[in-house]
C-alpha cells in the first residue's frame, strides 16, 4: 500500500478522536516516515494567538505514531494490540507562529524489539523549524516477531 493510501486509512481510523477534532491531517505514512499538517485555528491557539505548545506536541505525537503504525500494522486494522503507544516525548521549541499551517515530518530512527524512536521536525509554511520532537513508543504486543526485528 502506498504511503498516501495508508494515510487515507489512518484518517478513517482517527475519525472522531482528538486527532480529527484538532484538525490534524495525516498526508502520508509508510517506509519508516510520516507527514502531517495542522492549520491555525482558535481550537489550537493559546490566548496570545500563537499555536499552543500542546497542539504542536499532539501534531508531533500523531505523526510519529502514524509512522510506527505503518510498520506495526501494515493493513491499518483497528486493533489496540497493534497500536504503538508513546512512552516518552521530548521537545525543543525554537519559535512559533500565529498563521498558516504547521508541517510535521517524522522518521523512525530506531526500530527495536520493544521500542521505536521517532524524530519529528515541525516547521512553519516557510520551512522554518518550530520544534524538534523525539518520541519513544512501545512496540505493540500483537506485532509478530518478524515485524519486530
Amino acid at each position: 500500500m502506498t504511503p498516501q493510501k495508508y494515510a487515507d486509512k489512518l484518517r478513517a481510523f482517527y475519525h472522531g478522536t482528538l486527532i480529527q477534532n484538532m484538525g490534524i491531517n495525516v498526508l502520508s505514512a509508510g517506509d519508516g516516515r510520516a507527514h502531517a499538517s495542522l492549520k491555525m485555528s482558535t481550537a489550537v491557539a493559546q490566548p496570545t494567538g500563537l499555536f499552543h505548545g500542546g497542539a504542536i506536541i499532539s501534531l508531533a505525537d500523531t505523526t510519529a505514531t502514524s509512522a510506527c503504525l505503518a510498520e506495526t500494522n501494515p493493513d491499518c486494522e483497528p486493533r489496540a494490540d497493534l497500536f504503538p503507544l508513546a512512552i516518552q516525548i521530548s521537545s525543543n521549541f525554537l519559535r512559533n507562529t500565529n498563521e498558516g499551517s504547521l508541517n510535521a515530518d517524522a522518521e523512525i530512527i530506531h526500530h527495536g524489539r520493544t521500542t521505536m524512536v521517532v524524530n519529528v521536525r515541525v516547521a512553519d509554511e516557510r520551512g522554518k523549524l518550530v520544534a524538534n520532537v523525539v518520541v519513544t513508543l512501545l512496540v505493540p504486543p500483537g506485532v509478530s516477531a518478524q515485524v519486530r526485528e
